[in-house]
């Protein structure tokens, strides 16, 4: 299916820039199926991607975001709330957009079935990365150029998946039953490196997963975030009995270990004010600002 079939029009392209500037006026909508995959049932399901670009557009190697929806991994879906709207603004500033599903639900509240969904989510999102490598060429993006983005639970994990080793995964996130972290999707030759993350009000179990010469990070949260810390501390999102490194202590570790990272703080106690009206195109200039230097 497609939306905003109009023709395309390049604004003032003396002046703007792509991956900058909102250089197309409209862009297109599909949805693609890119994996089946067991859910916590053992049930077979289909996994599909949103994907955005803009009308018209004809350059080759394009960058890619990748977004990652939250939903406390038991919930949530790819075109709810605010995430058209963002991936919408991000496509008319010249990205190839795609907003995935992922396997989300938990056998029963305890942490490991709770970590057990995280793995699936990581799991979904390489296999996605692996789906846009593969297809690259018909695609016309950059697979040097794929930058992943999520929310809240999302957040999580696309930061797991940038930074976790299999060695370094939480007592929680047992892998037994559910592979390990890289899945079984779309196996064909690709890897799942990418080029940097940014999260949207997400959170690390622990900062040693950040080591010097890892991929770029941008964070932005609220500093009085309810629900994950803006430092480290308990979390009412997260895993119980375990805490949570946010925005704040990943750009510090990420700065520490000579890392290029921006940080951005609402001053806030709501989890997902950044998403909400007026603030989410704060949010969504904040995440082009720091996606620019590195995409072009």
């Amino acid at each position: 299916m497609s939306c905003g079939e109009k023709e395309a029009v390049l604004t003032d392209p003396a002046t703007k820039e792509r991956y900058k500037d909102e250089l197309f006026s409209s862009f297109t909508k599909s949805t693609v199926q890119f994996d089946t995959q067991p859910d916590y049932h053992g049930k077979p399901t289909a996994l599909s991607a949103d994907l955005y670009q803009p009308t018209g557009d004809k350059a080759t190697n394009r960058a890619v975001v990748v977004y990652v929806h939250g939903g406390g991994f038991i919930g949530g879906t790819r075109d709810g709330s605010n995430i058209p709207y963002l991936c919408e603004e991000l496509s008319k500033r010249g990205y190839v957009v795609a907003s995935i599903d992922y396997r989300v639900g938990v056998v029963d509240a305890s942490p490991m079935a709770k970590g057990k969904a995280q793995i699936r989510a990581i799991q979904d999102l390489k296999s996605f990365v692996r789906y846009a490598k593969f297809n690259a060429a018909s695609a016309r993006i950059d697979v040097n150029k794929i930058f992943i983005t999520g929310s809240s639970a999302g957040g999580a994990t696309v930061l797991a998946t940038a930074y976790l080793a299999y060695s370094e995964r939480p007592t929680y996130m047992d892998t037994t039953g559910v592979g390990s972290l890289e899945g079984r999707g779309n196996l064909n030759g690709s890897n799942a490196a990418v080029k940097a993350v940014y999260s949207l009000w997400g959170a690390v179990s622990d900062t040693t997963w950040i080591q010097r010469g890892d991929v770029p990070v941008g964070c932005i949260q609220s500093v009085d975030d309810p629900c994950i810390p803006w430092n480290y501390g308990p979390s009412s999102c997260n895993v119980p009995g375990y805490g949570s490194y946010g925005s704040h202590a990943i750009s510090t570790k990420a700065k520490n270990s000579g890392i290029y990272s921006s940080l951005h703080g609402y001053s806030s106690s709501e989890h997902d004010y950044g998403f909400t009206f007026p603030h989410i195109d704060t949010t969504i200039a904040k995440m082009t600002d720091f996606l620019y230097p590195l995409a072009k």
